[in-house]
């Protein structure tokens, strides 16, 4: 695999994880500044396309085997946070259900869903990508449109487990045509990609906490989503980016960071501590800060029970070094 392509992906990884925590972090600005606790849906899609993507550069094999191997990625993780870490340093409730089926966890419980149908259109997405992606577009309007009006983001709600899907069929067709790319150093890739990002929360703006056709108008930001996702990732892959993350310590500190993407998400939703708001806005530095040292704890943890049921003997080094 080219090293930019993996640079590139780990950059996405680090925004993806910064950013979904960010839509925790409304709590932790003061006004006038809390509008800018968001980017949770953008985060979100930029996770979902990350899949897709690095799903096609593995194996595939039989079912079994592929999603199990699929599974041991995720729930270590997951078990270590909901059942250990959790639980016993800050209070969490210990259920059956927070241990074996993630809690309130959408996002895993999606993952594992999207799992499921990726596998059975694999082989193939490249030659009917049109067919596949129209379909899962059409999905998410069938369900935006039975759904109940809601007064929240329409990405709040339910609505999150279908939207998604046609951005992981995206992903996975960017990863099939990489080496078909010839424009990826294009200057206007992040203009672009910001601009549509702008595009995305000004359609929002219309429907949310409205009903009738504002409501309705607001489905129209599912373009510029993926429009976002996909100039966003263009900006990834080119050269000046790599060579951001070839610099010594900001490139190690992205990589970190993007190692962890899982465990930020795991711990982010409890660790929003507000009682530093009087130094905004270092306190988002701190919390962040913070919330990636208990991360880090978690997937060392979760290496450590892996190797455990591993027949190898323990590897220290690679237990606790993630890049």
């Amino acid at each position: 695999m080219a090293r930019s392509k993996i640079l590139g992906i780990e950059l996405l990884k680090f925004f993806a994880a910064v950013m979904i925590t960010n839509s925790h972090f409304k709590g932790l600005y003061i006004e006038p500044f809390t509008p800018l606790g968001t980017l949770g849906a953008p985060g979100n899609a930029l996770f979902f396309f990350i899949s897709g993507y690095t799903l096609m550069l593995g194996r595939k094999g039989s079912f079994p085997v592929w999603y199990k191997r699929r599974i041991s990625r995720i729930w270590p993780s997951v078990l270590v946070w909901t059942s250990l870490v959790g639980p016993l340093c800050f209070g969490l409730s210990l259920t059956w259900k927070d241990i074996w089926l993630a809690g309130n966890y959408w996002f895993i419980h999606c993952i594992i869903i999207y799992y499921l149908i990726f596998y059975f259109l694999i082989d193939y997405i490249e030659r009917y990508f049109s067919i596949i992606f129209g379909s899962s577009i059409a999905l998410s309007l069938v369900y935006f449109f039975v759904m109940p009006v809601t007064h929240l983001s329409i990405y709040q709600v339910s609505y999150h487990y279908i939207c998604f899907l046609s951005i992981m069929f995206m992903g996975a067709y960017c990863a099939l045509r990489y080496n078909r790319e010839n424009e990826f150093n294009n200057k206007f890739s992040l203009g672009i990609a910001l601009f549509l990002l702008c595009l995305f929360y000004a359609f929002q703006a219309i429907g949310k906490g409205r009903t009738g056709l504002p409501y309705y108008i607001s489905i129209i930001s599912l373009l510029p989503l993926h429009g976002f996702i996909y100039y966003f990732y263009k900006t990834s892959m080119c050269d000046w980016v790599e060579k951001i993350l070839q610099m010594n310590y900001v490139g190690k500190l992205i990589r970190f960071i993007a190692a962890l993407t899982l465990e930020i998400y795991l711990v982010g939703f409890v660790l929003c501590i507000t009682s530093l708001n009087d130094i905004f806005p270092f306190n988002i530095i701190i919390v962040f800060g913070l919330i990636v040292i208990v991360a880090y704890v978690v997937k060392v943890i979760s290496n450590f029970v892996v190797q455990t049921f591993d027949k190898n003997p323990y590897n220290w080094k690679q237990m606790v070094v993630i890049i």
